[in-house]
């Protein structure tokens, strides 16, 4: 599994319309994208933000990043965004635990959207 994890996105005065639309847009093709596992998106207590994509592959996320709408996306970030961050991890090791048992395994049935 490959996650795509973003954070601390500080959207420049005004520009939060913006920022909207794009997301409006990108949703539906993020979610149709093959090998496109979850998006989810967390708010912790002091107000940093933080949003994790995964995919089941490198390669999708690699098509991801260079999908149309989301490259023209991209171009348009400056304009939008004081900051972000963004690093794209594979996955080293992964396991559930259990009722004391522990396993082994591909995690990836848990993240599934329906």
């Amino acid at each position: 599994m490959v996650i795509c994890i973003f954070g601390n996105t500080i959207v420049k005065a005004g520009k939060e319309d913006a920022e909207a639309a794009w997301s409006v847009k990108l949703e539906p093709i993020l979610r149709s994208m093959p090998g496109f596992i979850s998006s989810k998106s967390y708010t912790a207590e002091d107000g940093e933000e933080i949003g994790l994509i995964r995919f089941d592959s490198r390669e999708s996320l690699d098509a991801w990043a260079h999908e149309g709408l989301h490259l023209e996306a991209q171009a348009a970030a400056p304009k939008i965004y004081e900051r972000f961050w963004v690093q794209d991890v594979e996955t080293y090791r992964e396991y559930s635990w259990e009722a004391g048992v522990h396993t082994d395994r591909d995690l990836t049935d848990l993240f599934l959207e329906r």
